[in-house]
């Protein structure tokens, strides 16, 4: 046997911590693999007792065939999608409520199959925006977003692309909802479920607490529409808290993570090659 030709078994014990534990997690670097480092030493030896290798009749045409890219081709010159689209949002406002202000669309026929003493808004279209709530058991047909059955719908257009965070509704106590978003730059009539408004206690307008979204929901517009109830329903405010997108807070790290320990300590050992001969 030559004594480039080897095998090699490298058992290691490593000691670490649970990915998201590193006080420096995210700015790792690789360390040297023994195994590695001894295989390029055995080929450094095999190729000196091989000799020079002979090129004089090699192609090397063959290298801009397979991509090699030209000597005078400068680097840096492409620049990705967030650095020019991302680059210019303006971060400033921070956590904010995308929907304050925004109008809304009144999707069908509104305001029938009220109490005797019910009202019609004077702003129908910006009412469940103005970021003031009615009332508690404030009557849910007097000057709210009110209608009956479950065909109608509300659409928020919302002035650019948010990563949304949480919402806030106040609905009639008995009935619950139903919140879409739409993601930029799918099909206008595809929407995808975002929050179900649950019923709440009490009588007339309610507002239920606040829902953490589990991750952030990038959108352009939101919709609401009735779901379970007495087929008598109205809102009376809409609030969505996110931000502008390209400047949402990276993901917290784990914060219970305990001492360091041997990843490796018990585990089977797999052994690759021809071993005890």
């Amino acid at each position: 046997m030559k004594s480039w030709q080897k095998s090699m078994m490298v058992l290691v014990a490593t000691t670490g911590l649970s990915i998201g534990c590193s006080p420096n997690f995210g700015e790792f670097q690789l360390l040297p693999d023994p195994a590695a480092q001894a295989y390029e030493e055995d080929e450094n030896r095999f190729a000196q007792e091989m000799g020079p290798a002979d090129d004089s009749n090699r192609d090397n045409s063959a290298d801009t065939e397979l991509g090699a890219a030209p000597e005078d081709e400068e680097e840096g010159d492409v620049e990705s999608w967030d650095e020019t689209e991302l680059s210019e949002v303006d971060c400033s406002d921070g956590l904010m409520n995308v929907l304050l202000g925004r109008p809304a669309s009144l999707d069908g026929v509104f305001f029938t199959d009220g109490w005797p003493s019910a009202t019609t808004p004077a702003n129908p279209t910006s009412l469940a925006t103005d970021g003031d709530f009615f009332s508690v058991s404030h009557e849910w047909d007097i000057d709210t977003l009110w209608w009956s059955g479950s065909e109608p719908f509300i659409v928020f257009e919302l002035d650019g692309s948010y990563a949304l965070e949480s919402l806030v509704v106040q609905a009639d106590d008995n009935d619950s909802y139903l919140l879409s978003y739409h993601i930029p730059g799918s099909p206008a009539d595809e929407w995808i479920s975002l929050y179900e408004v649950p019923v709440a206690g009490g009588w007339g307008m309610q507002v239920r607490d606040e829902y953490i979204l589990p991750d952030f929901a990038v959108a352009d517009a939101i919709r609401l529409e009735a779901g379970l109830g007495d087929n008598l329903y109205s809102v009376g405010e809409v609030q969505a808290f996110g931000y502008a997108l390209g400047c949402e807070p990276e993901p917290e790290t784990l914060s219970d993570c305990g001492d360091s320990f041997n990843v490796a300590l018990g585990k089977e050992t797999v052994l690759a090659g021809s071993f005890f001969y």
